[in-house]
């Protein structure tokens, strides 16, 4: 490139470390432009061997350049930024690049650490979206991209299309000015032990679920922080199994790390994808952070649905409820959340525990239950409270729910006993 322009922000990011820390560092550039992943690849025959036709001349280069300078264990920190040229379909696999890319970076950073035994650091980047090269599957390289850090307990992963100035393949050094402003606050964070005030990645989505049974809302949670961009619509997209668009997002809104999305004909959606390279997309639109670093890219992202347990438990109760495990019981009333949300009863309030509304006379009673919970409720009686008998005939009519709470009224089948005692329980089962 011109203007010192490939490598350069390594060079930015060195001085940067220096000036802040006081203390000497290397950073070594082994990266070669217009390359694919597989061509890093390590020779098996040996490791500081270029192979026939330099095949594996990448790794070799790097490789001797750290072992010839007695290196290999003092390594720290890798940084990653490759992709351009497996956005399509032109690697040595029989198919699109993105589906071999993982296990290649995989198989690559095996080799990495077992030559650099002290390499403890990983920092990724995203890369530009639909950047220089076959772009043709460039969501889907980004989206594998973007689940690498799943496989690692040290890997940071930074976007780059929220970066200006920004650039379809090199940068200005202007941009690369910035790529040395996100990742070093990282690299001080993990080597130098400086605590941020701030999250220091970029946003990365961890779940998407309708939040309604029409599938009018989508919700999307993120491992941070997120702020809602009322531009966002026009680079969210809702497609069906087969791929196909299925309904449109017309607004949102944020709170905390989720974001909730408006939705239109979306019952069949199954899949949101954020930014499509090869679609406008304008960086006015992107989402961002608390921390104000653009949120990941994603792609085909599958979006579930909520059980009727975790609706419950995302709802509104009395106090905070934290522990919202279905065995927990942190109300202490001796009461399950999963007993409480069957009942129709409050979770965070030691008083909510009897579902019972009005006790049994004239082979009536009544009970409430939450609405729609998936559940089955039997009715059995007992005269003496140690044998129970099932009324499978029993008649149970709830009236409408007010705030997912529906009131039964059961009518027993059975005939009072001669001695006038009667006892009766209901008895939830989830659905097989």
């Amino acid at each position: 490139g011109n203007d010192r322009q490939l490598g350069l922000w390594g060079w930015y990011l060195a001085n940067r470390l220096v000036a802040n820390n006081s203390m000497p560092v290397l950073l070594i550039n082994g990266a070669v432009g217009g390359t694919r992943i597989d061509q890093h690849r390590p020779n098996p025959a040996g490791r500081g061997l270029p192979g026939t036709g330099n095949v594996y001349s990448i790794y070799a280069d790097l490789y001797n350049r750290v072992t010839n300078a007695r290196l290999n264990h003092g390594i720290r920190g890798l940084f990653w930024h490759q992709g351009e040229q497996n956005q399509g379909s032109g690697g040595i696999d029989p198919d699109y690049d993105y589906k071999f890319y993982q296990q290649y970076f995989v198989d690559i950073s095996a080799a990495w650490k077992q030559d650099f035994p002290n390499l403890r650091n990983y920092y990724v980047f995203q890369i530009w979206p639909a950047a220089c090269g076959d772009t043709s599957r460039n969501d889907q390289l980004r989206e594998v991209q973007r689940t690498l850090p799943r496989l690692y307990s040290n890997m940071k992963i930074m976007s780059t299309h929220g970066i200006v100035p920004g650039s379809g393949c090199h940068y200005v050094p202007a941009g690369y000015q910035v790529f040395s402003d996100l990742i070093g606050p990282l690299v001080e964070q993990d080597v130098y032990g400086v605590m941020p005030a701030a999250k220091l990645t970029a946003p990365n989505l961890q779940q998407a679920y309708f939040t309604t049974p029409a599938k009018n809302e989508i919700a999307l949670v993120f491992d941070q922080n997120i702020a809602w961009n009322p531009g966002a619509p026009t680079m969210l997209f809702l497609a069906n199994a087969a791929g196909a668009t299925s309904g449109t997002v017309s607004s949102g809104s944020a709170t905390g790390n989720t974001i909730k999305l408006q939705v239109s004909g979306a019952t069949s959606a199954a899949t949101i994808t954020y930014l499509k390279g090869l679609v406008s997309w304008n960086q006015a639109n992107i989402l961002y952070g608390s921390n104000g670093i653009a949120a990941l890219t994603f792609a085909d992202v599958p979006i579930g649905t909520l059980s009727p347990y975790e609706t419950w438990a995302g709802g509104s109760f009395a106090n905070a409820f934290t522990d919202t495990a279905a065995t927990s019981d942190p109300d202490g009333d001796s009461q399950t959340n999963q007993e409480e949300f069957a009942f129709g009863l409050d979770p965070t309030s030691g008083s909510s525990v009897n579902p019972i509304t009005q006790q049994l006379a004239g082979g009536v009673f009544k009970y409430t239950r939450t609405a729609n919970s998936g559940l089955t409720y039997k009715v059995y009686y007992s005269t003496d409270l140690s044998g129970w008998t099932l009324d499978a005939a029993a008649t149970q009519t709830p009236a409408a729910a007010v705030g997912g709470v529906e009131t039964v009224t059961v009518t027993l089948a059975a005939a009072a006993p001669s001695n006038g005692k009667l006892f009766v329980r209901v008895e939830a089962t989830q659905v097989p």
